[in-house]
């Protein structure tokens, strides 16, 4: 069974990891990749940081919006990122292990969605969430 998607969690302190992640897949990698990291409301800039990673195109998740292959995109600050068969939604729903958004959320939307053709990665973790 071919793998659609990647799902990555990773605990606030995890900048270096997600980095050191990113830059070893190749160009043509034809999977989503989907990263849930644990971070404040006011957080704008990591799209921007993760870019000088990898060539691969990245940005936030919108609810609705489809997940594309080869493209890496970041679950928003203070939302849970859901995933349906192909396409992301959004939650505000209470936080779960203090964090929104939530891996635990996210890893469990992705399995329900694509099952054994999701990949779930946890890179660094810093509370139970993950």
């Amino acid at each position: 069974m071919p793998r659609e998607i990647v799902m990555v969690g990773v605990s606030a302190g995890g900048l270096d990891a997600v980095c050191t992640l990113l830059r070893g897949i190749p160009e043509d990698f034809r999977m989503a990749i989907v990263v849930v990291q644990h971070r404040s409301k006011d957080s704008d800039a990591l799209c921007e940081v993760l870019q000088d990673c990898t060539p691969l195109p990245i940005q936030e998740a919108t609810d609705k919006a489809s997940a594309e292959p080869g493209n890496v995109y970041l679950a928003p600050p203070d939302y849970h990122t859901l995933l349906e068969p192909g396409y992301f939604s959004l939650s505000t729903d209470a936080p779960e292990m203090y964090s929104r958004p939530s891996i635990d959320v996210a890893f469990e939307g992705a399995a329900d969605a694509y099952g054994a053709r999701a990949v779930r990665v946890v890179l660094t973790r810093a509370n139970p969430d993950g």
